[in-house]
């Protein structure tokens, strides 16, 4: 839905509709696009306790795969940089603001899942869950599809409600 906002003439309408939709799933919530940085000042104010959690890829890499979807190359390492760039001065400016906010390398979640669980446990909630642990390296897979395949959100909303409820 985040990816259809981002051409939209009615962002805010679509924004607000789509932030109210993932209230059912409890007071931990989020979702996963890399173009929300084309708009993650509009959605800012929309956010009554944010929390923001970037998941930052090599921009080599990401022009590599934008190549493989038929884009030019230099354009999509250029574009890649250029989003880079707006997340790390969102962050730094979040940060400033007293906004909780962490970076985490793709590359490194990737090679280290386990590793990168436990940080970012410890940064959302303050502990790691050894279940929650020992499911990563079942739902970590390097693939490039793997946001329409792994919905994490779901994943931790399913063993909180099977775990605390």
């Amino acid at each position: 839905i985040f990816r259809k906002i981002s051409h939209s003439s009615d962002r805010q309408t679509l924004i607000r509709s789509a932030i109210n939709s993932l209230a059912e799933l409890g007071p931990l919530k989020g979702f996963k696009d890399p173009l929300v940085t084309d708009y993650l000042q509009e959605i800012l104010p929309l956010i009554d306790l944010p929390i923001f959690v970037f998941v930052i890829r090599d921009v080599v890499a990401i022009a590599e795969r934008e190549t493989f979807e038929g884009q030019n190359f230099v354009k999509a390492l250029q574009e890649a940089d250029e989003r880079r760039r707006r997340i790390v001065e969102f962050i730094l400016k979040a940060v400033s603001d007293g906004i909780p906010s962490c970076a985490i390398s793709y590359e490194r979640l990737l090679a280290e899942p386990e590793t990168a669980f436990i940080q970012l446990s410890h940064f959302l909630i303050g502990h790691t869950d050894p279940i929650h642990l020992s499911l990563i390296p079942r739902l970590v897979l390097p693939n490039s599809r793997m946001p329409e395949e792994i919905n994490f959100v779901d994943i931790a909303s399913s063993l909180h409600r099977a775990n605390f409820c």
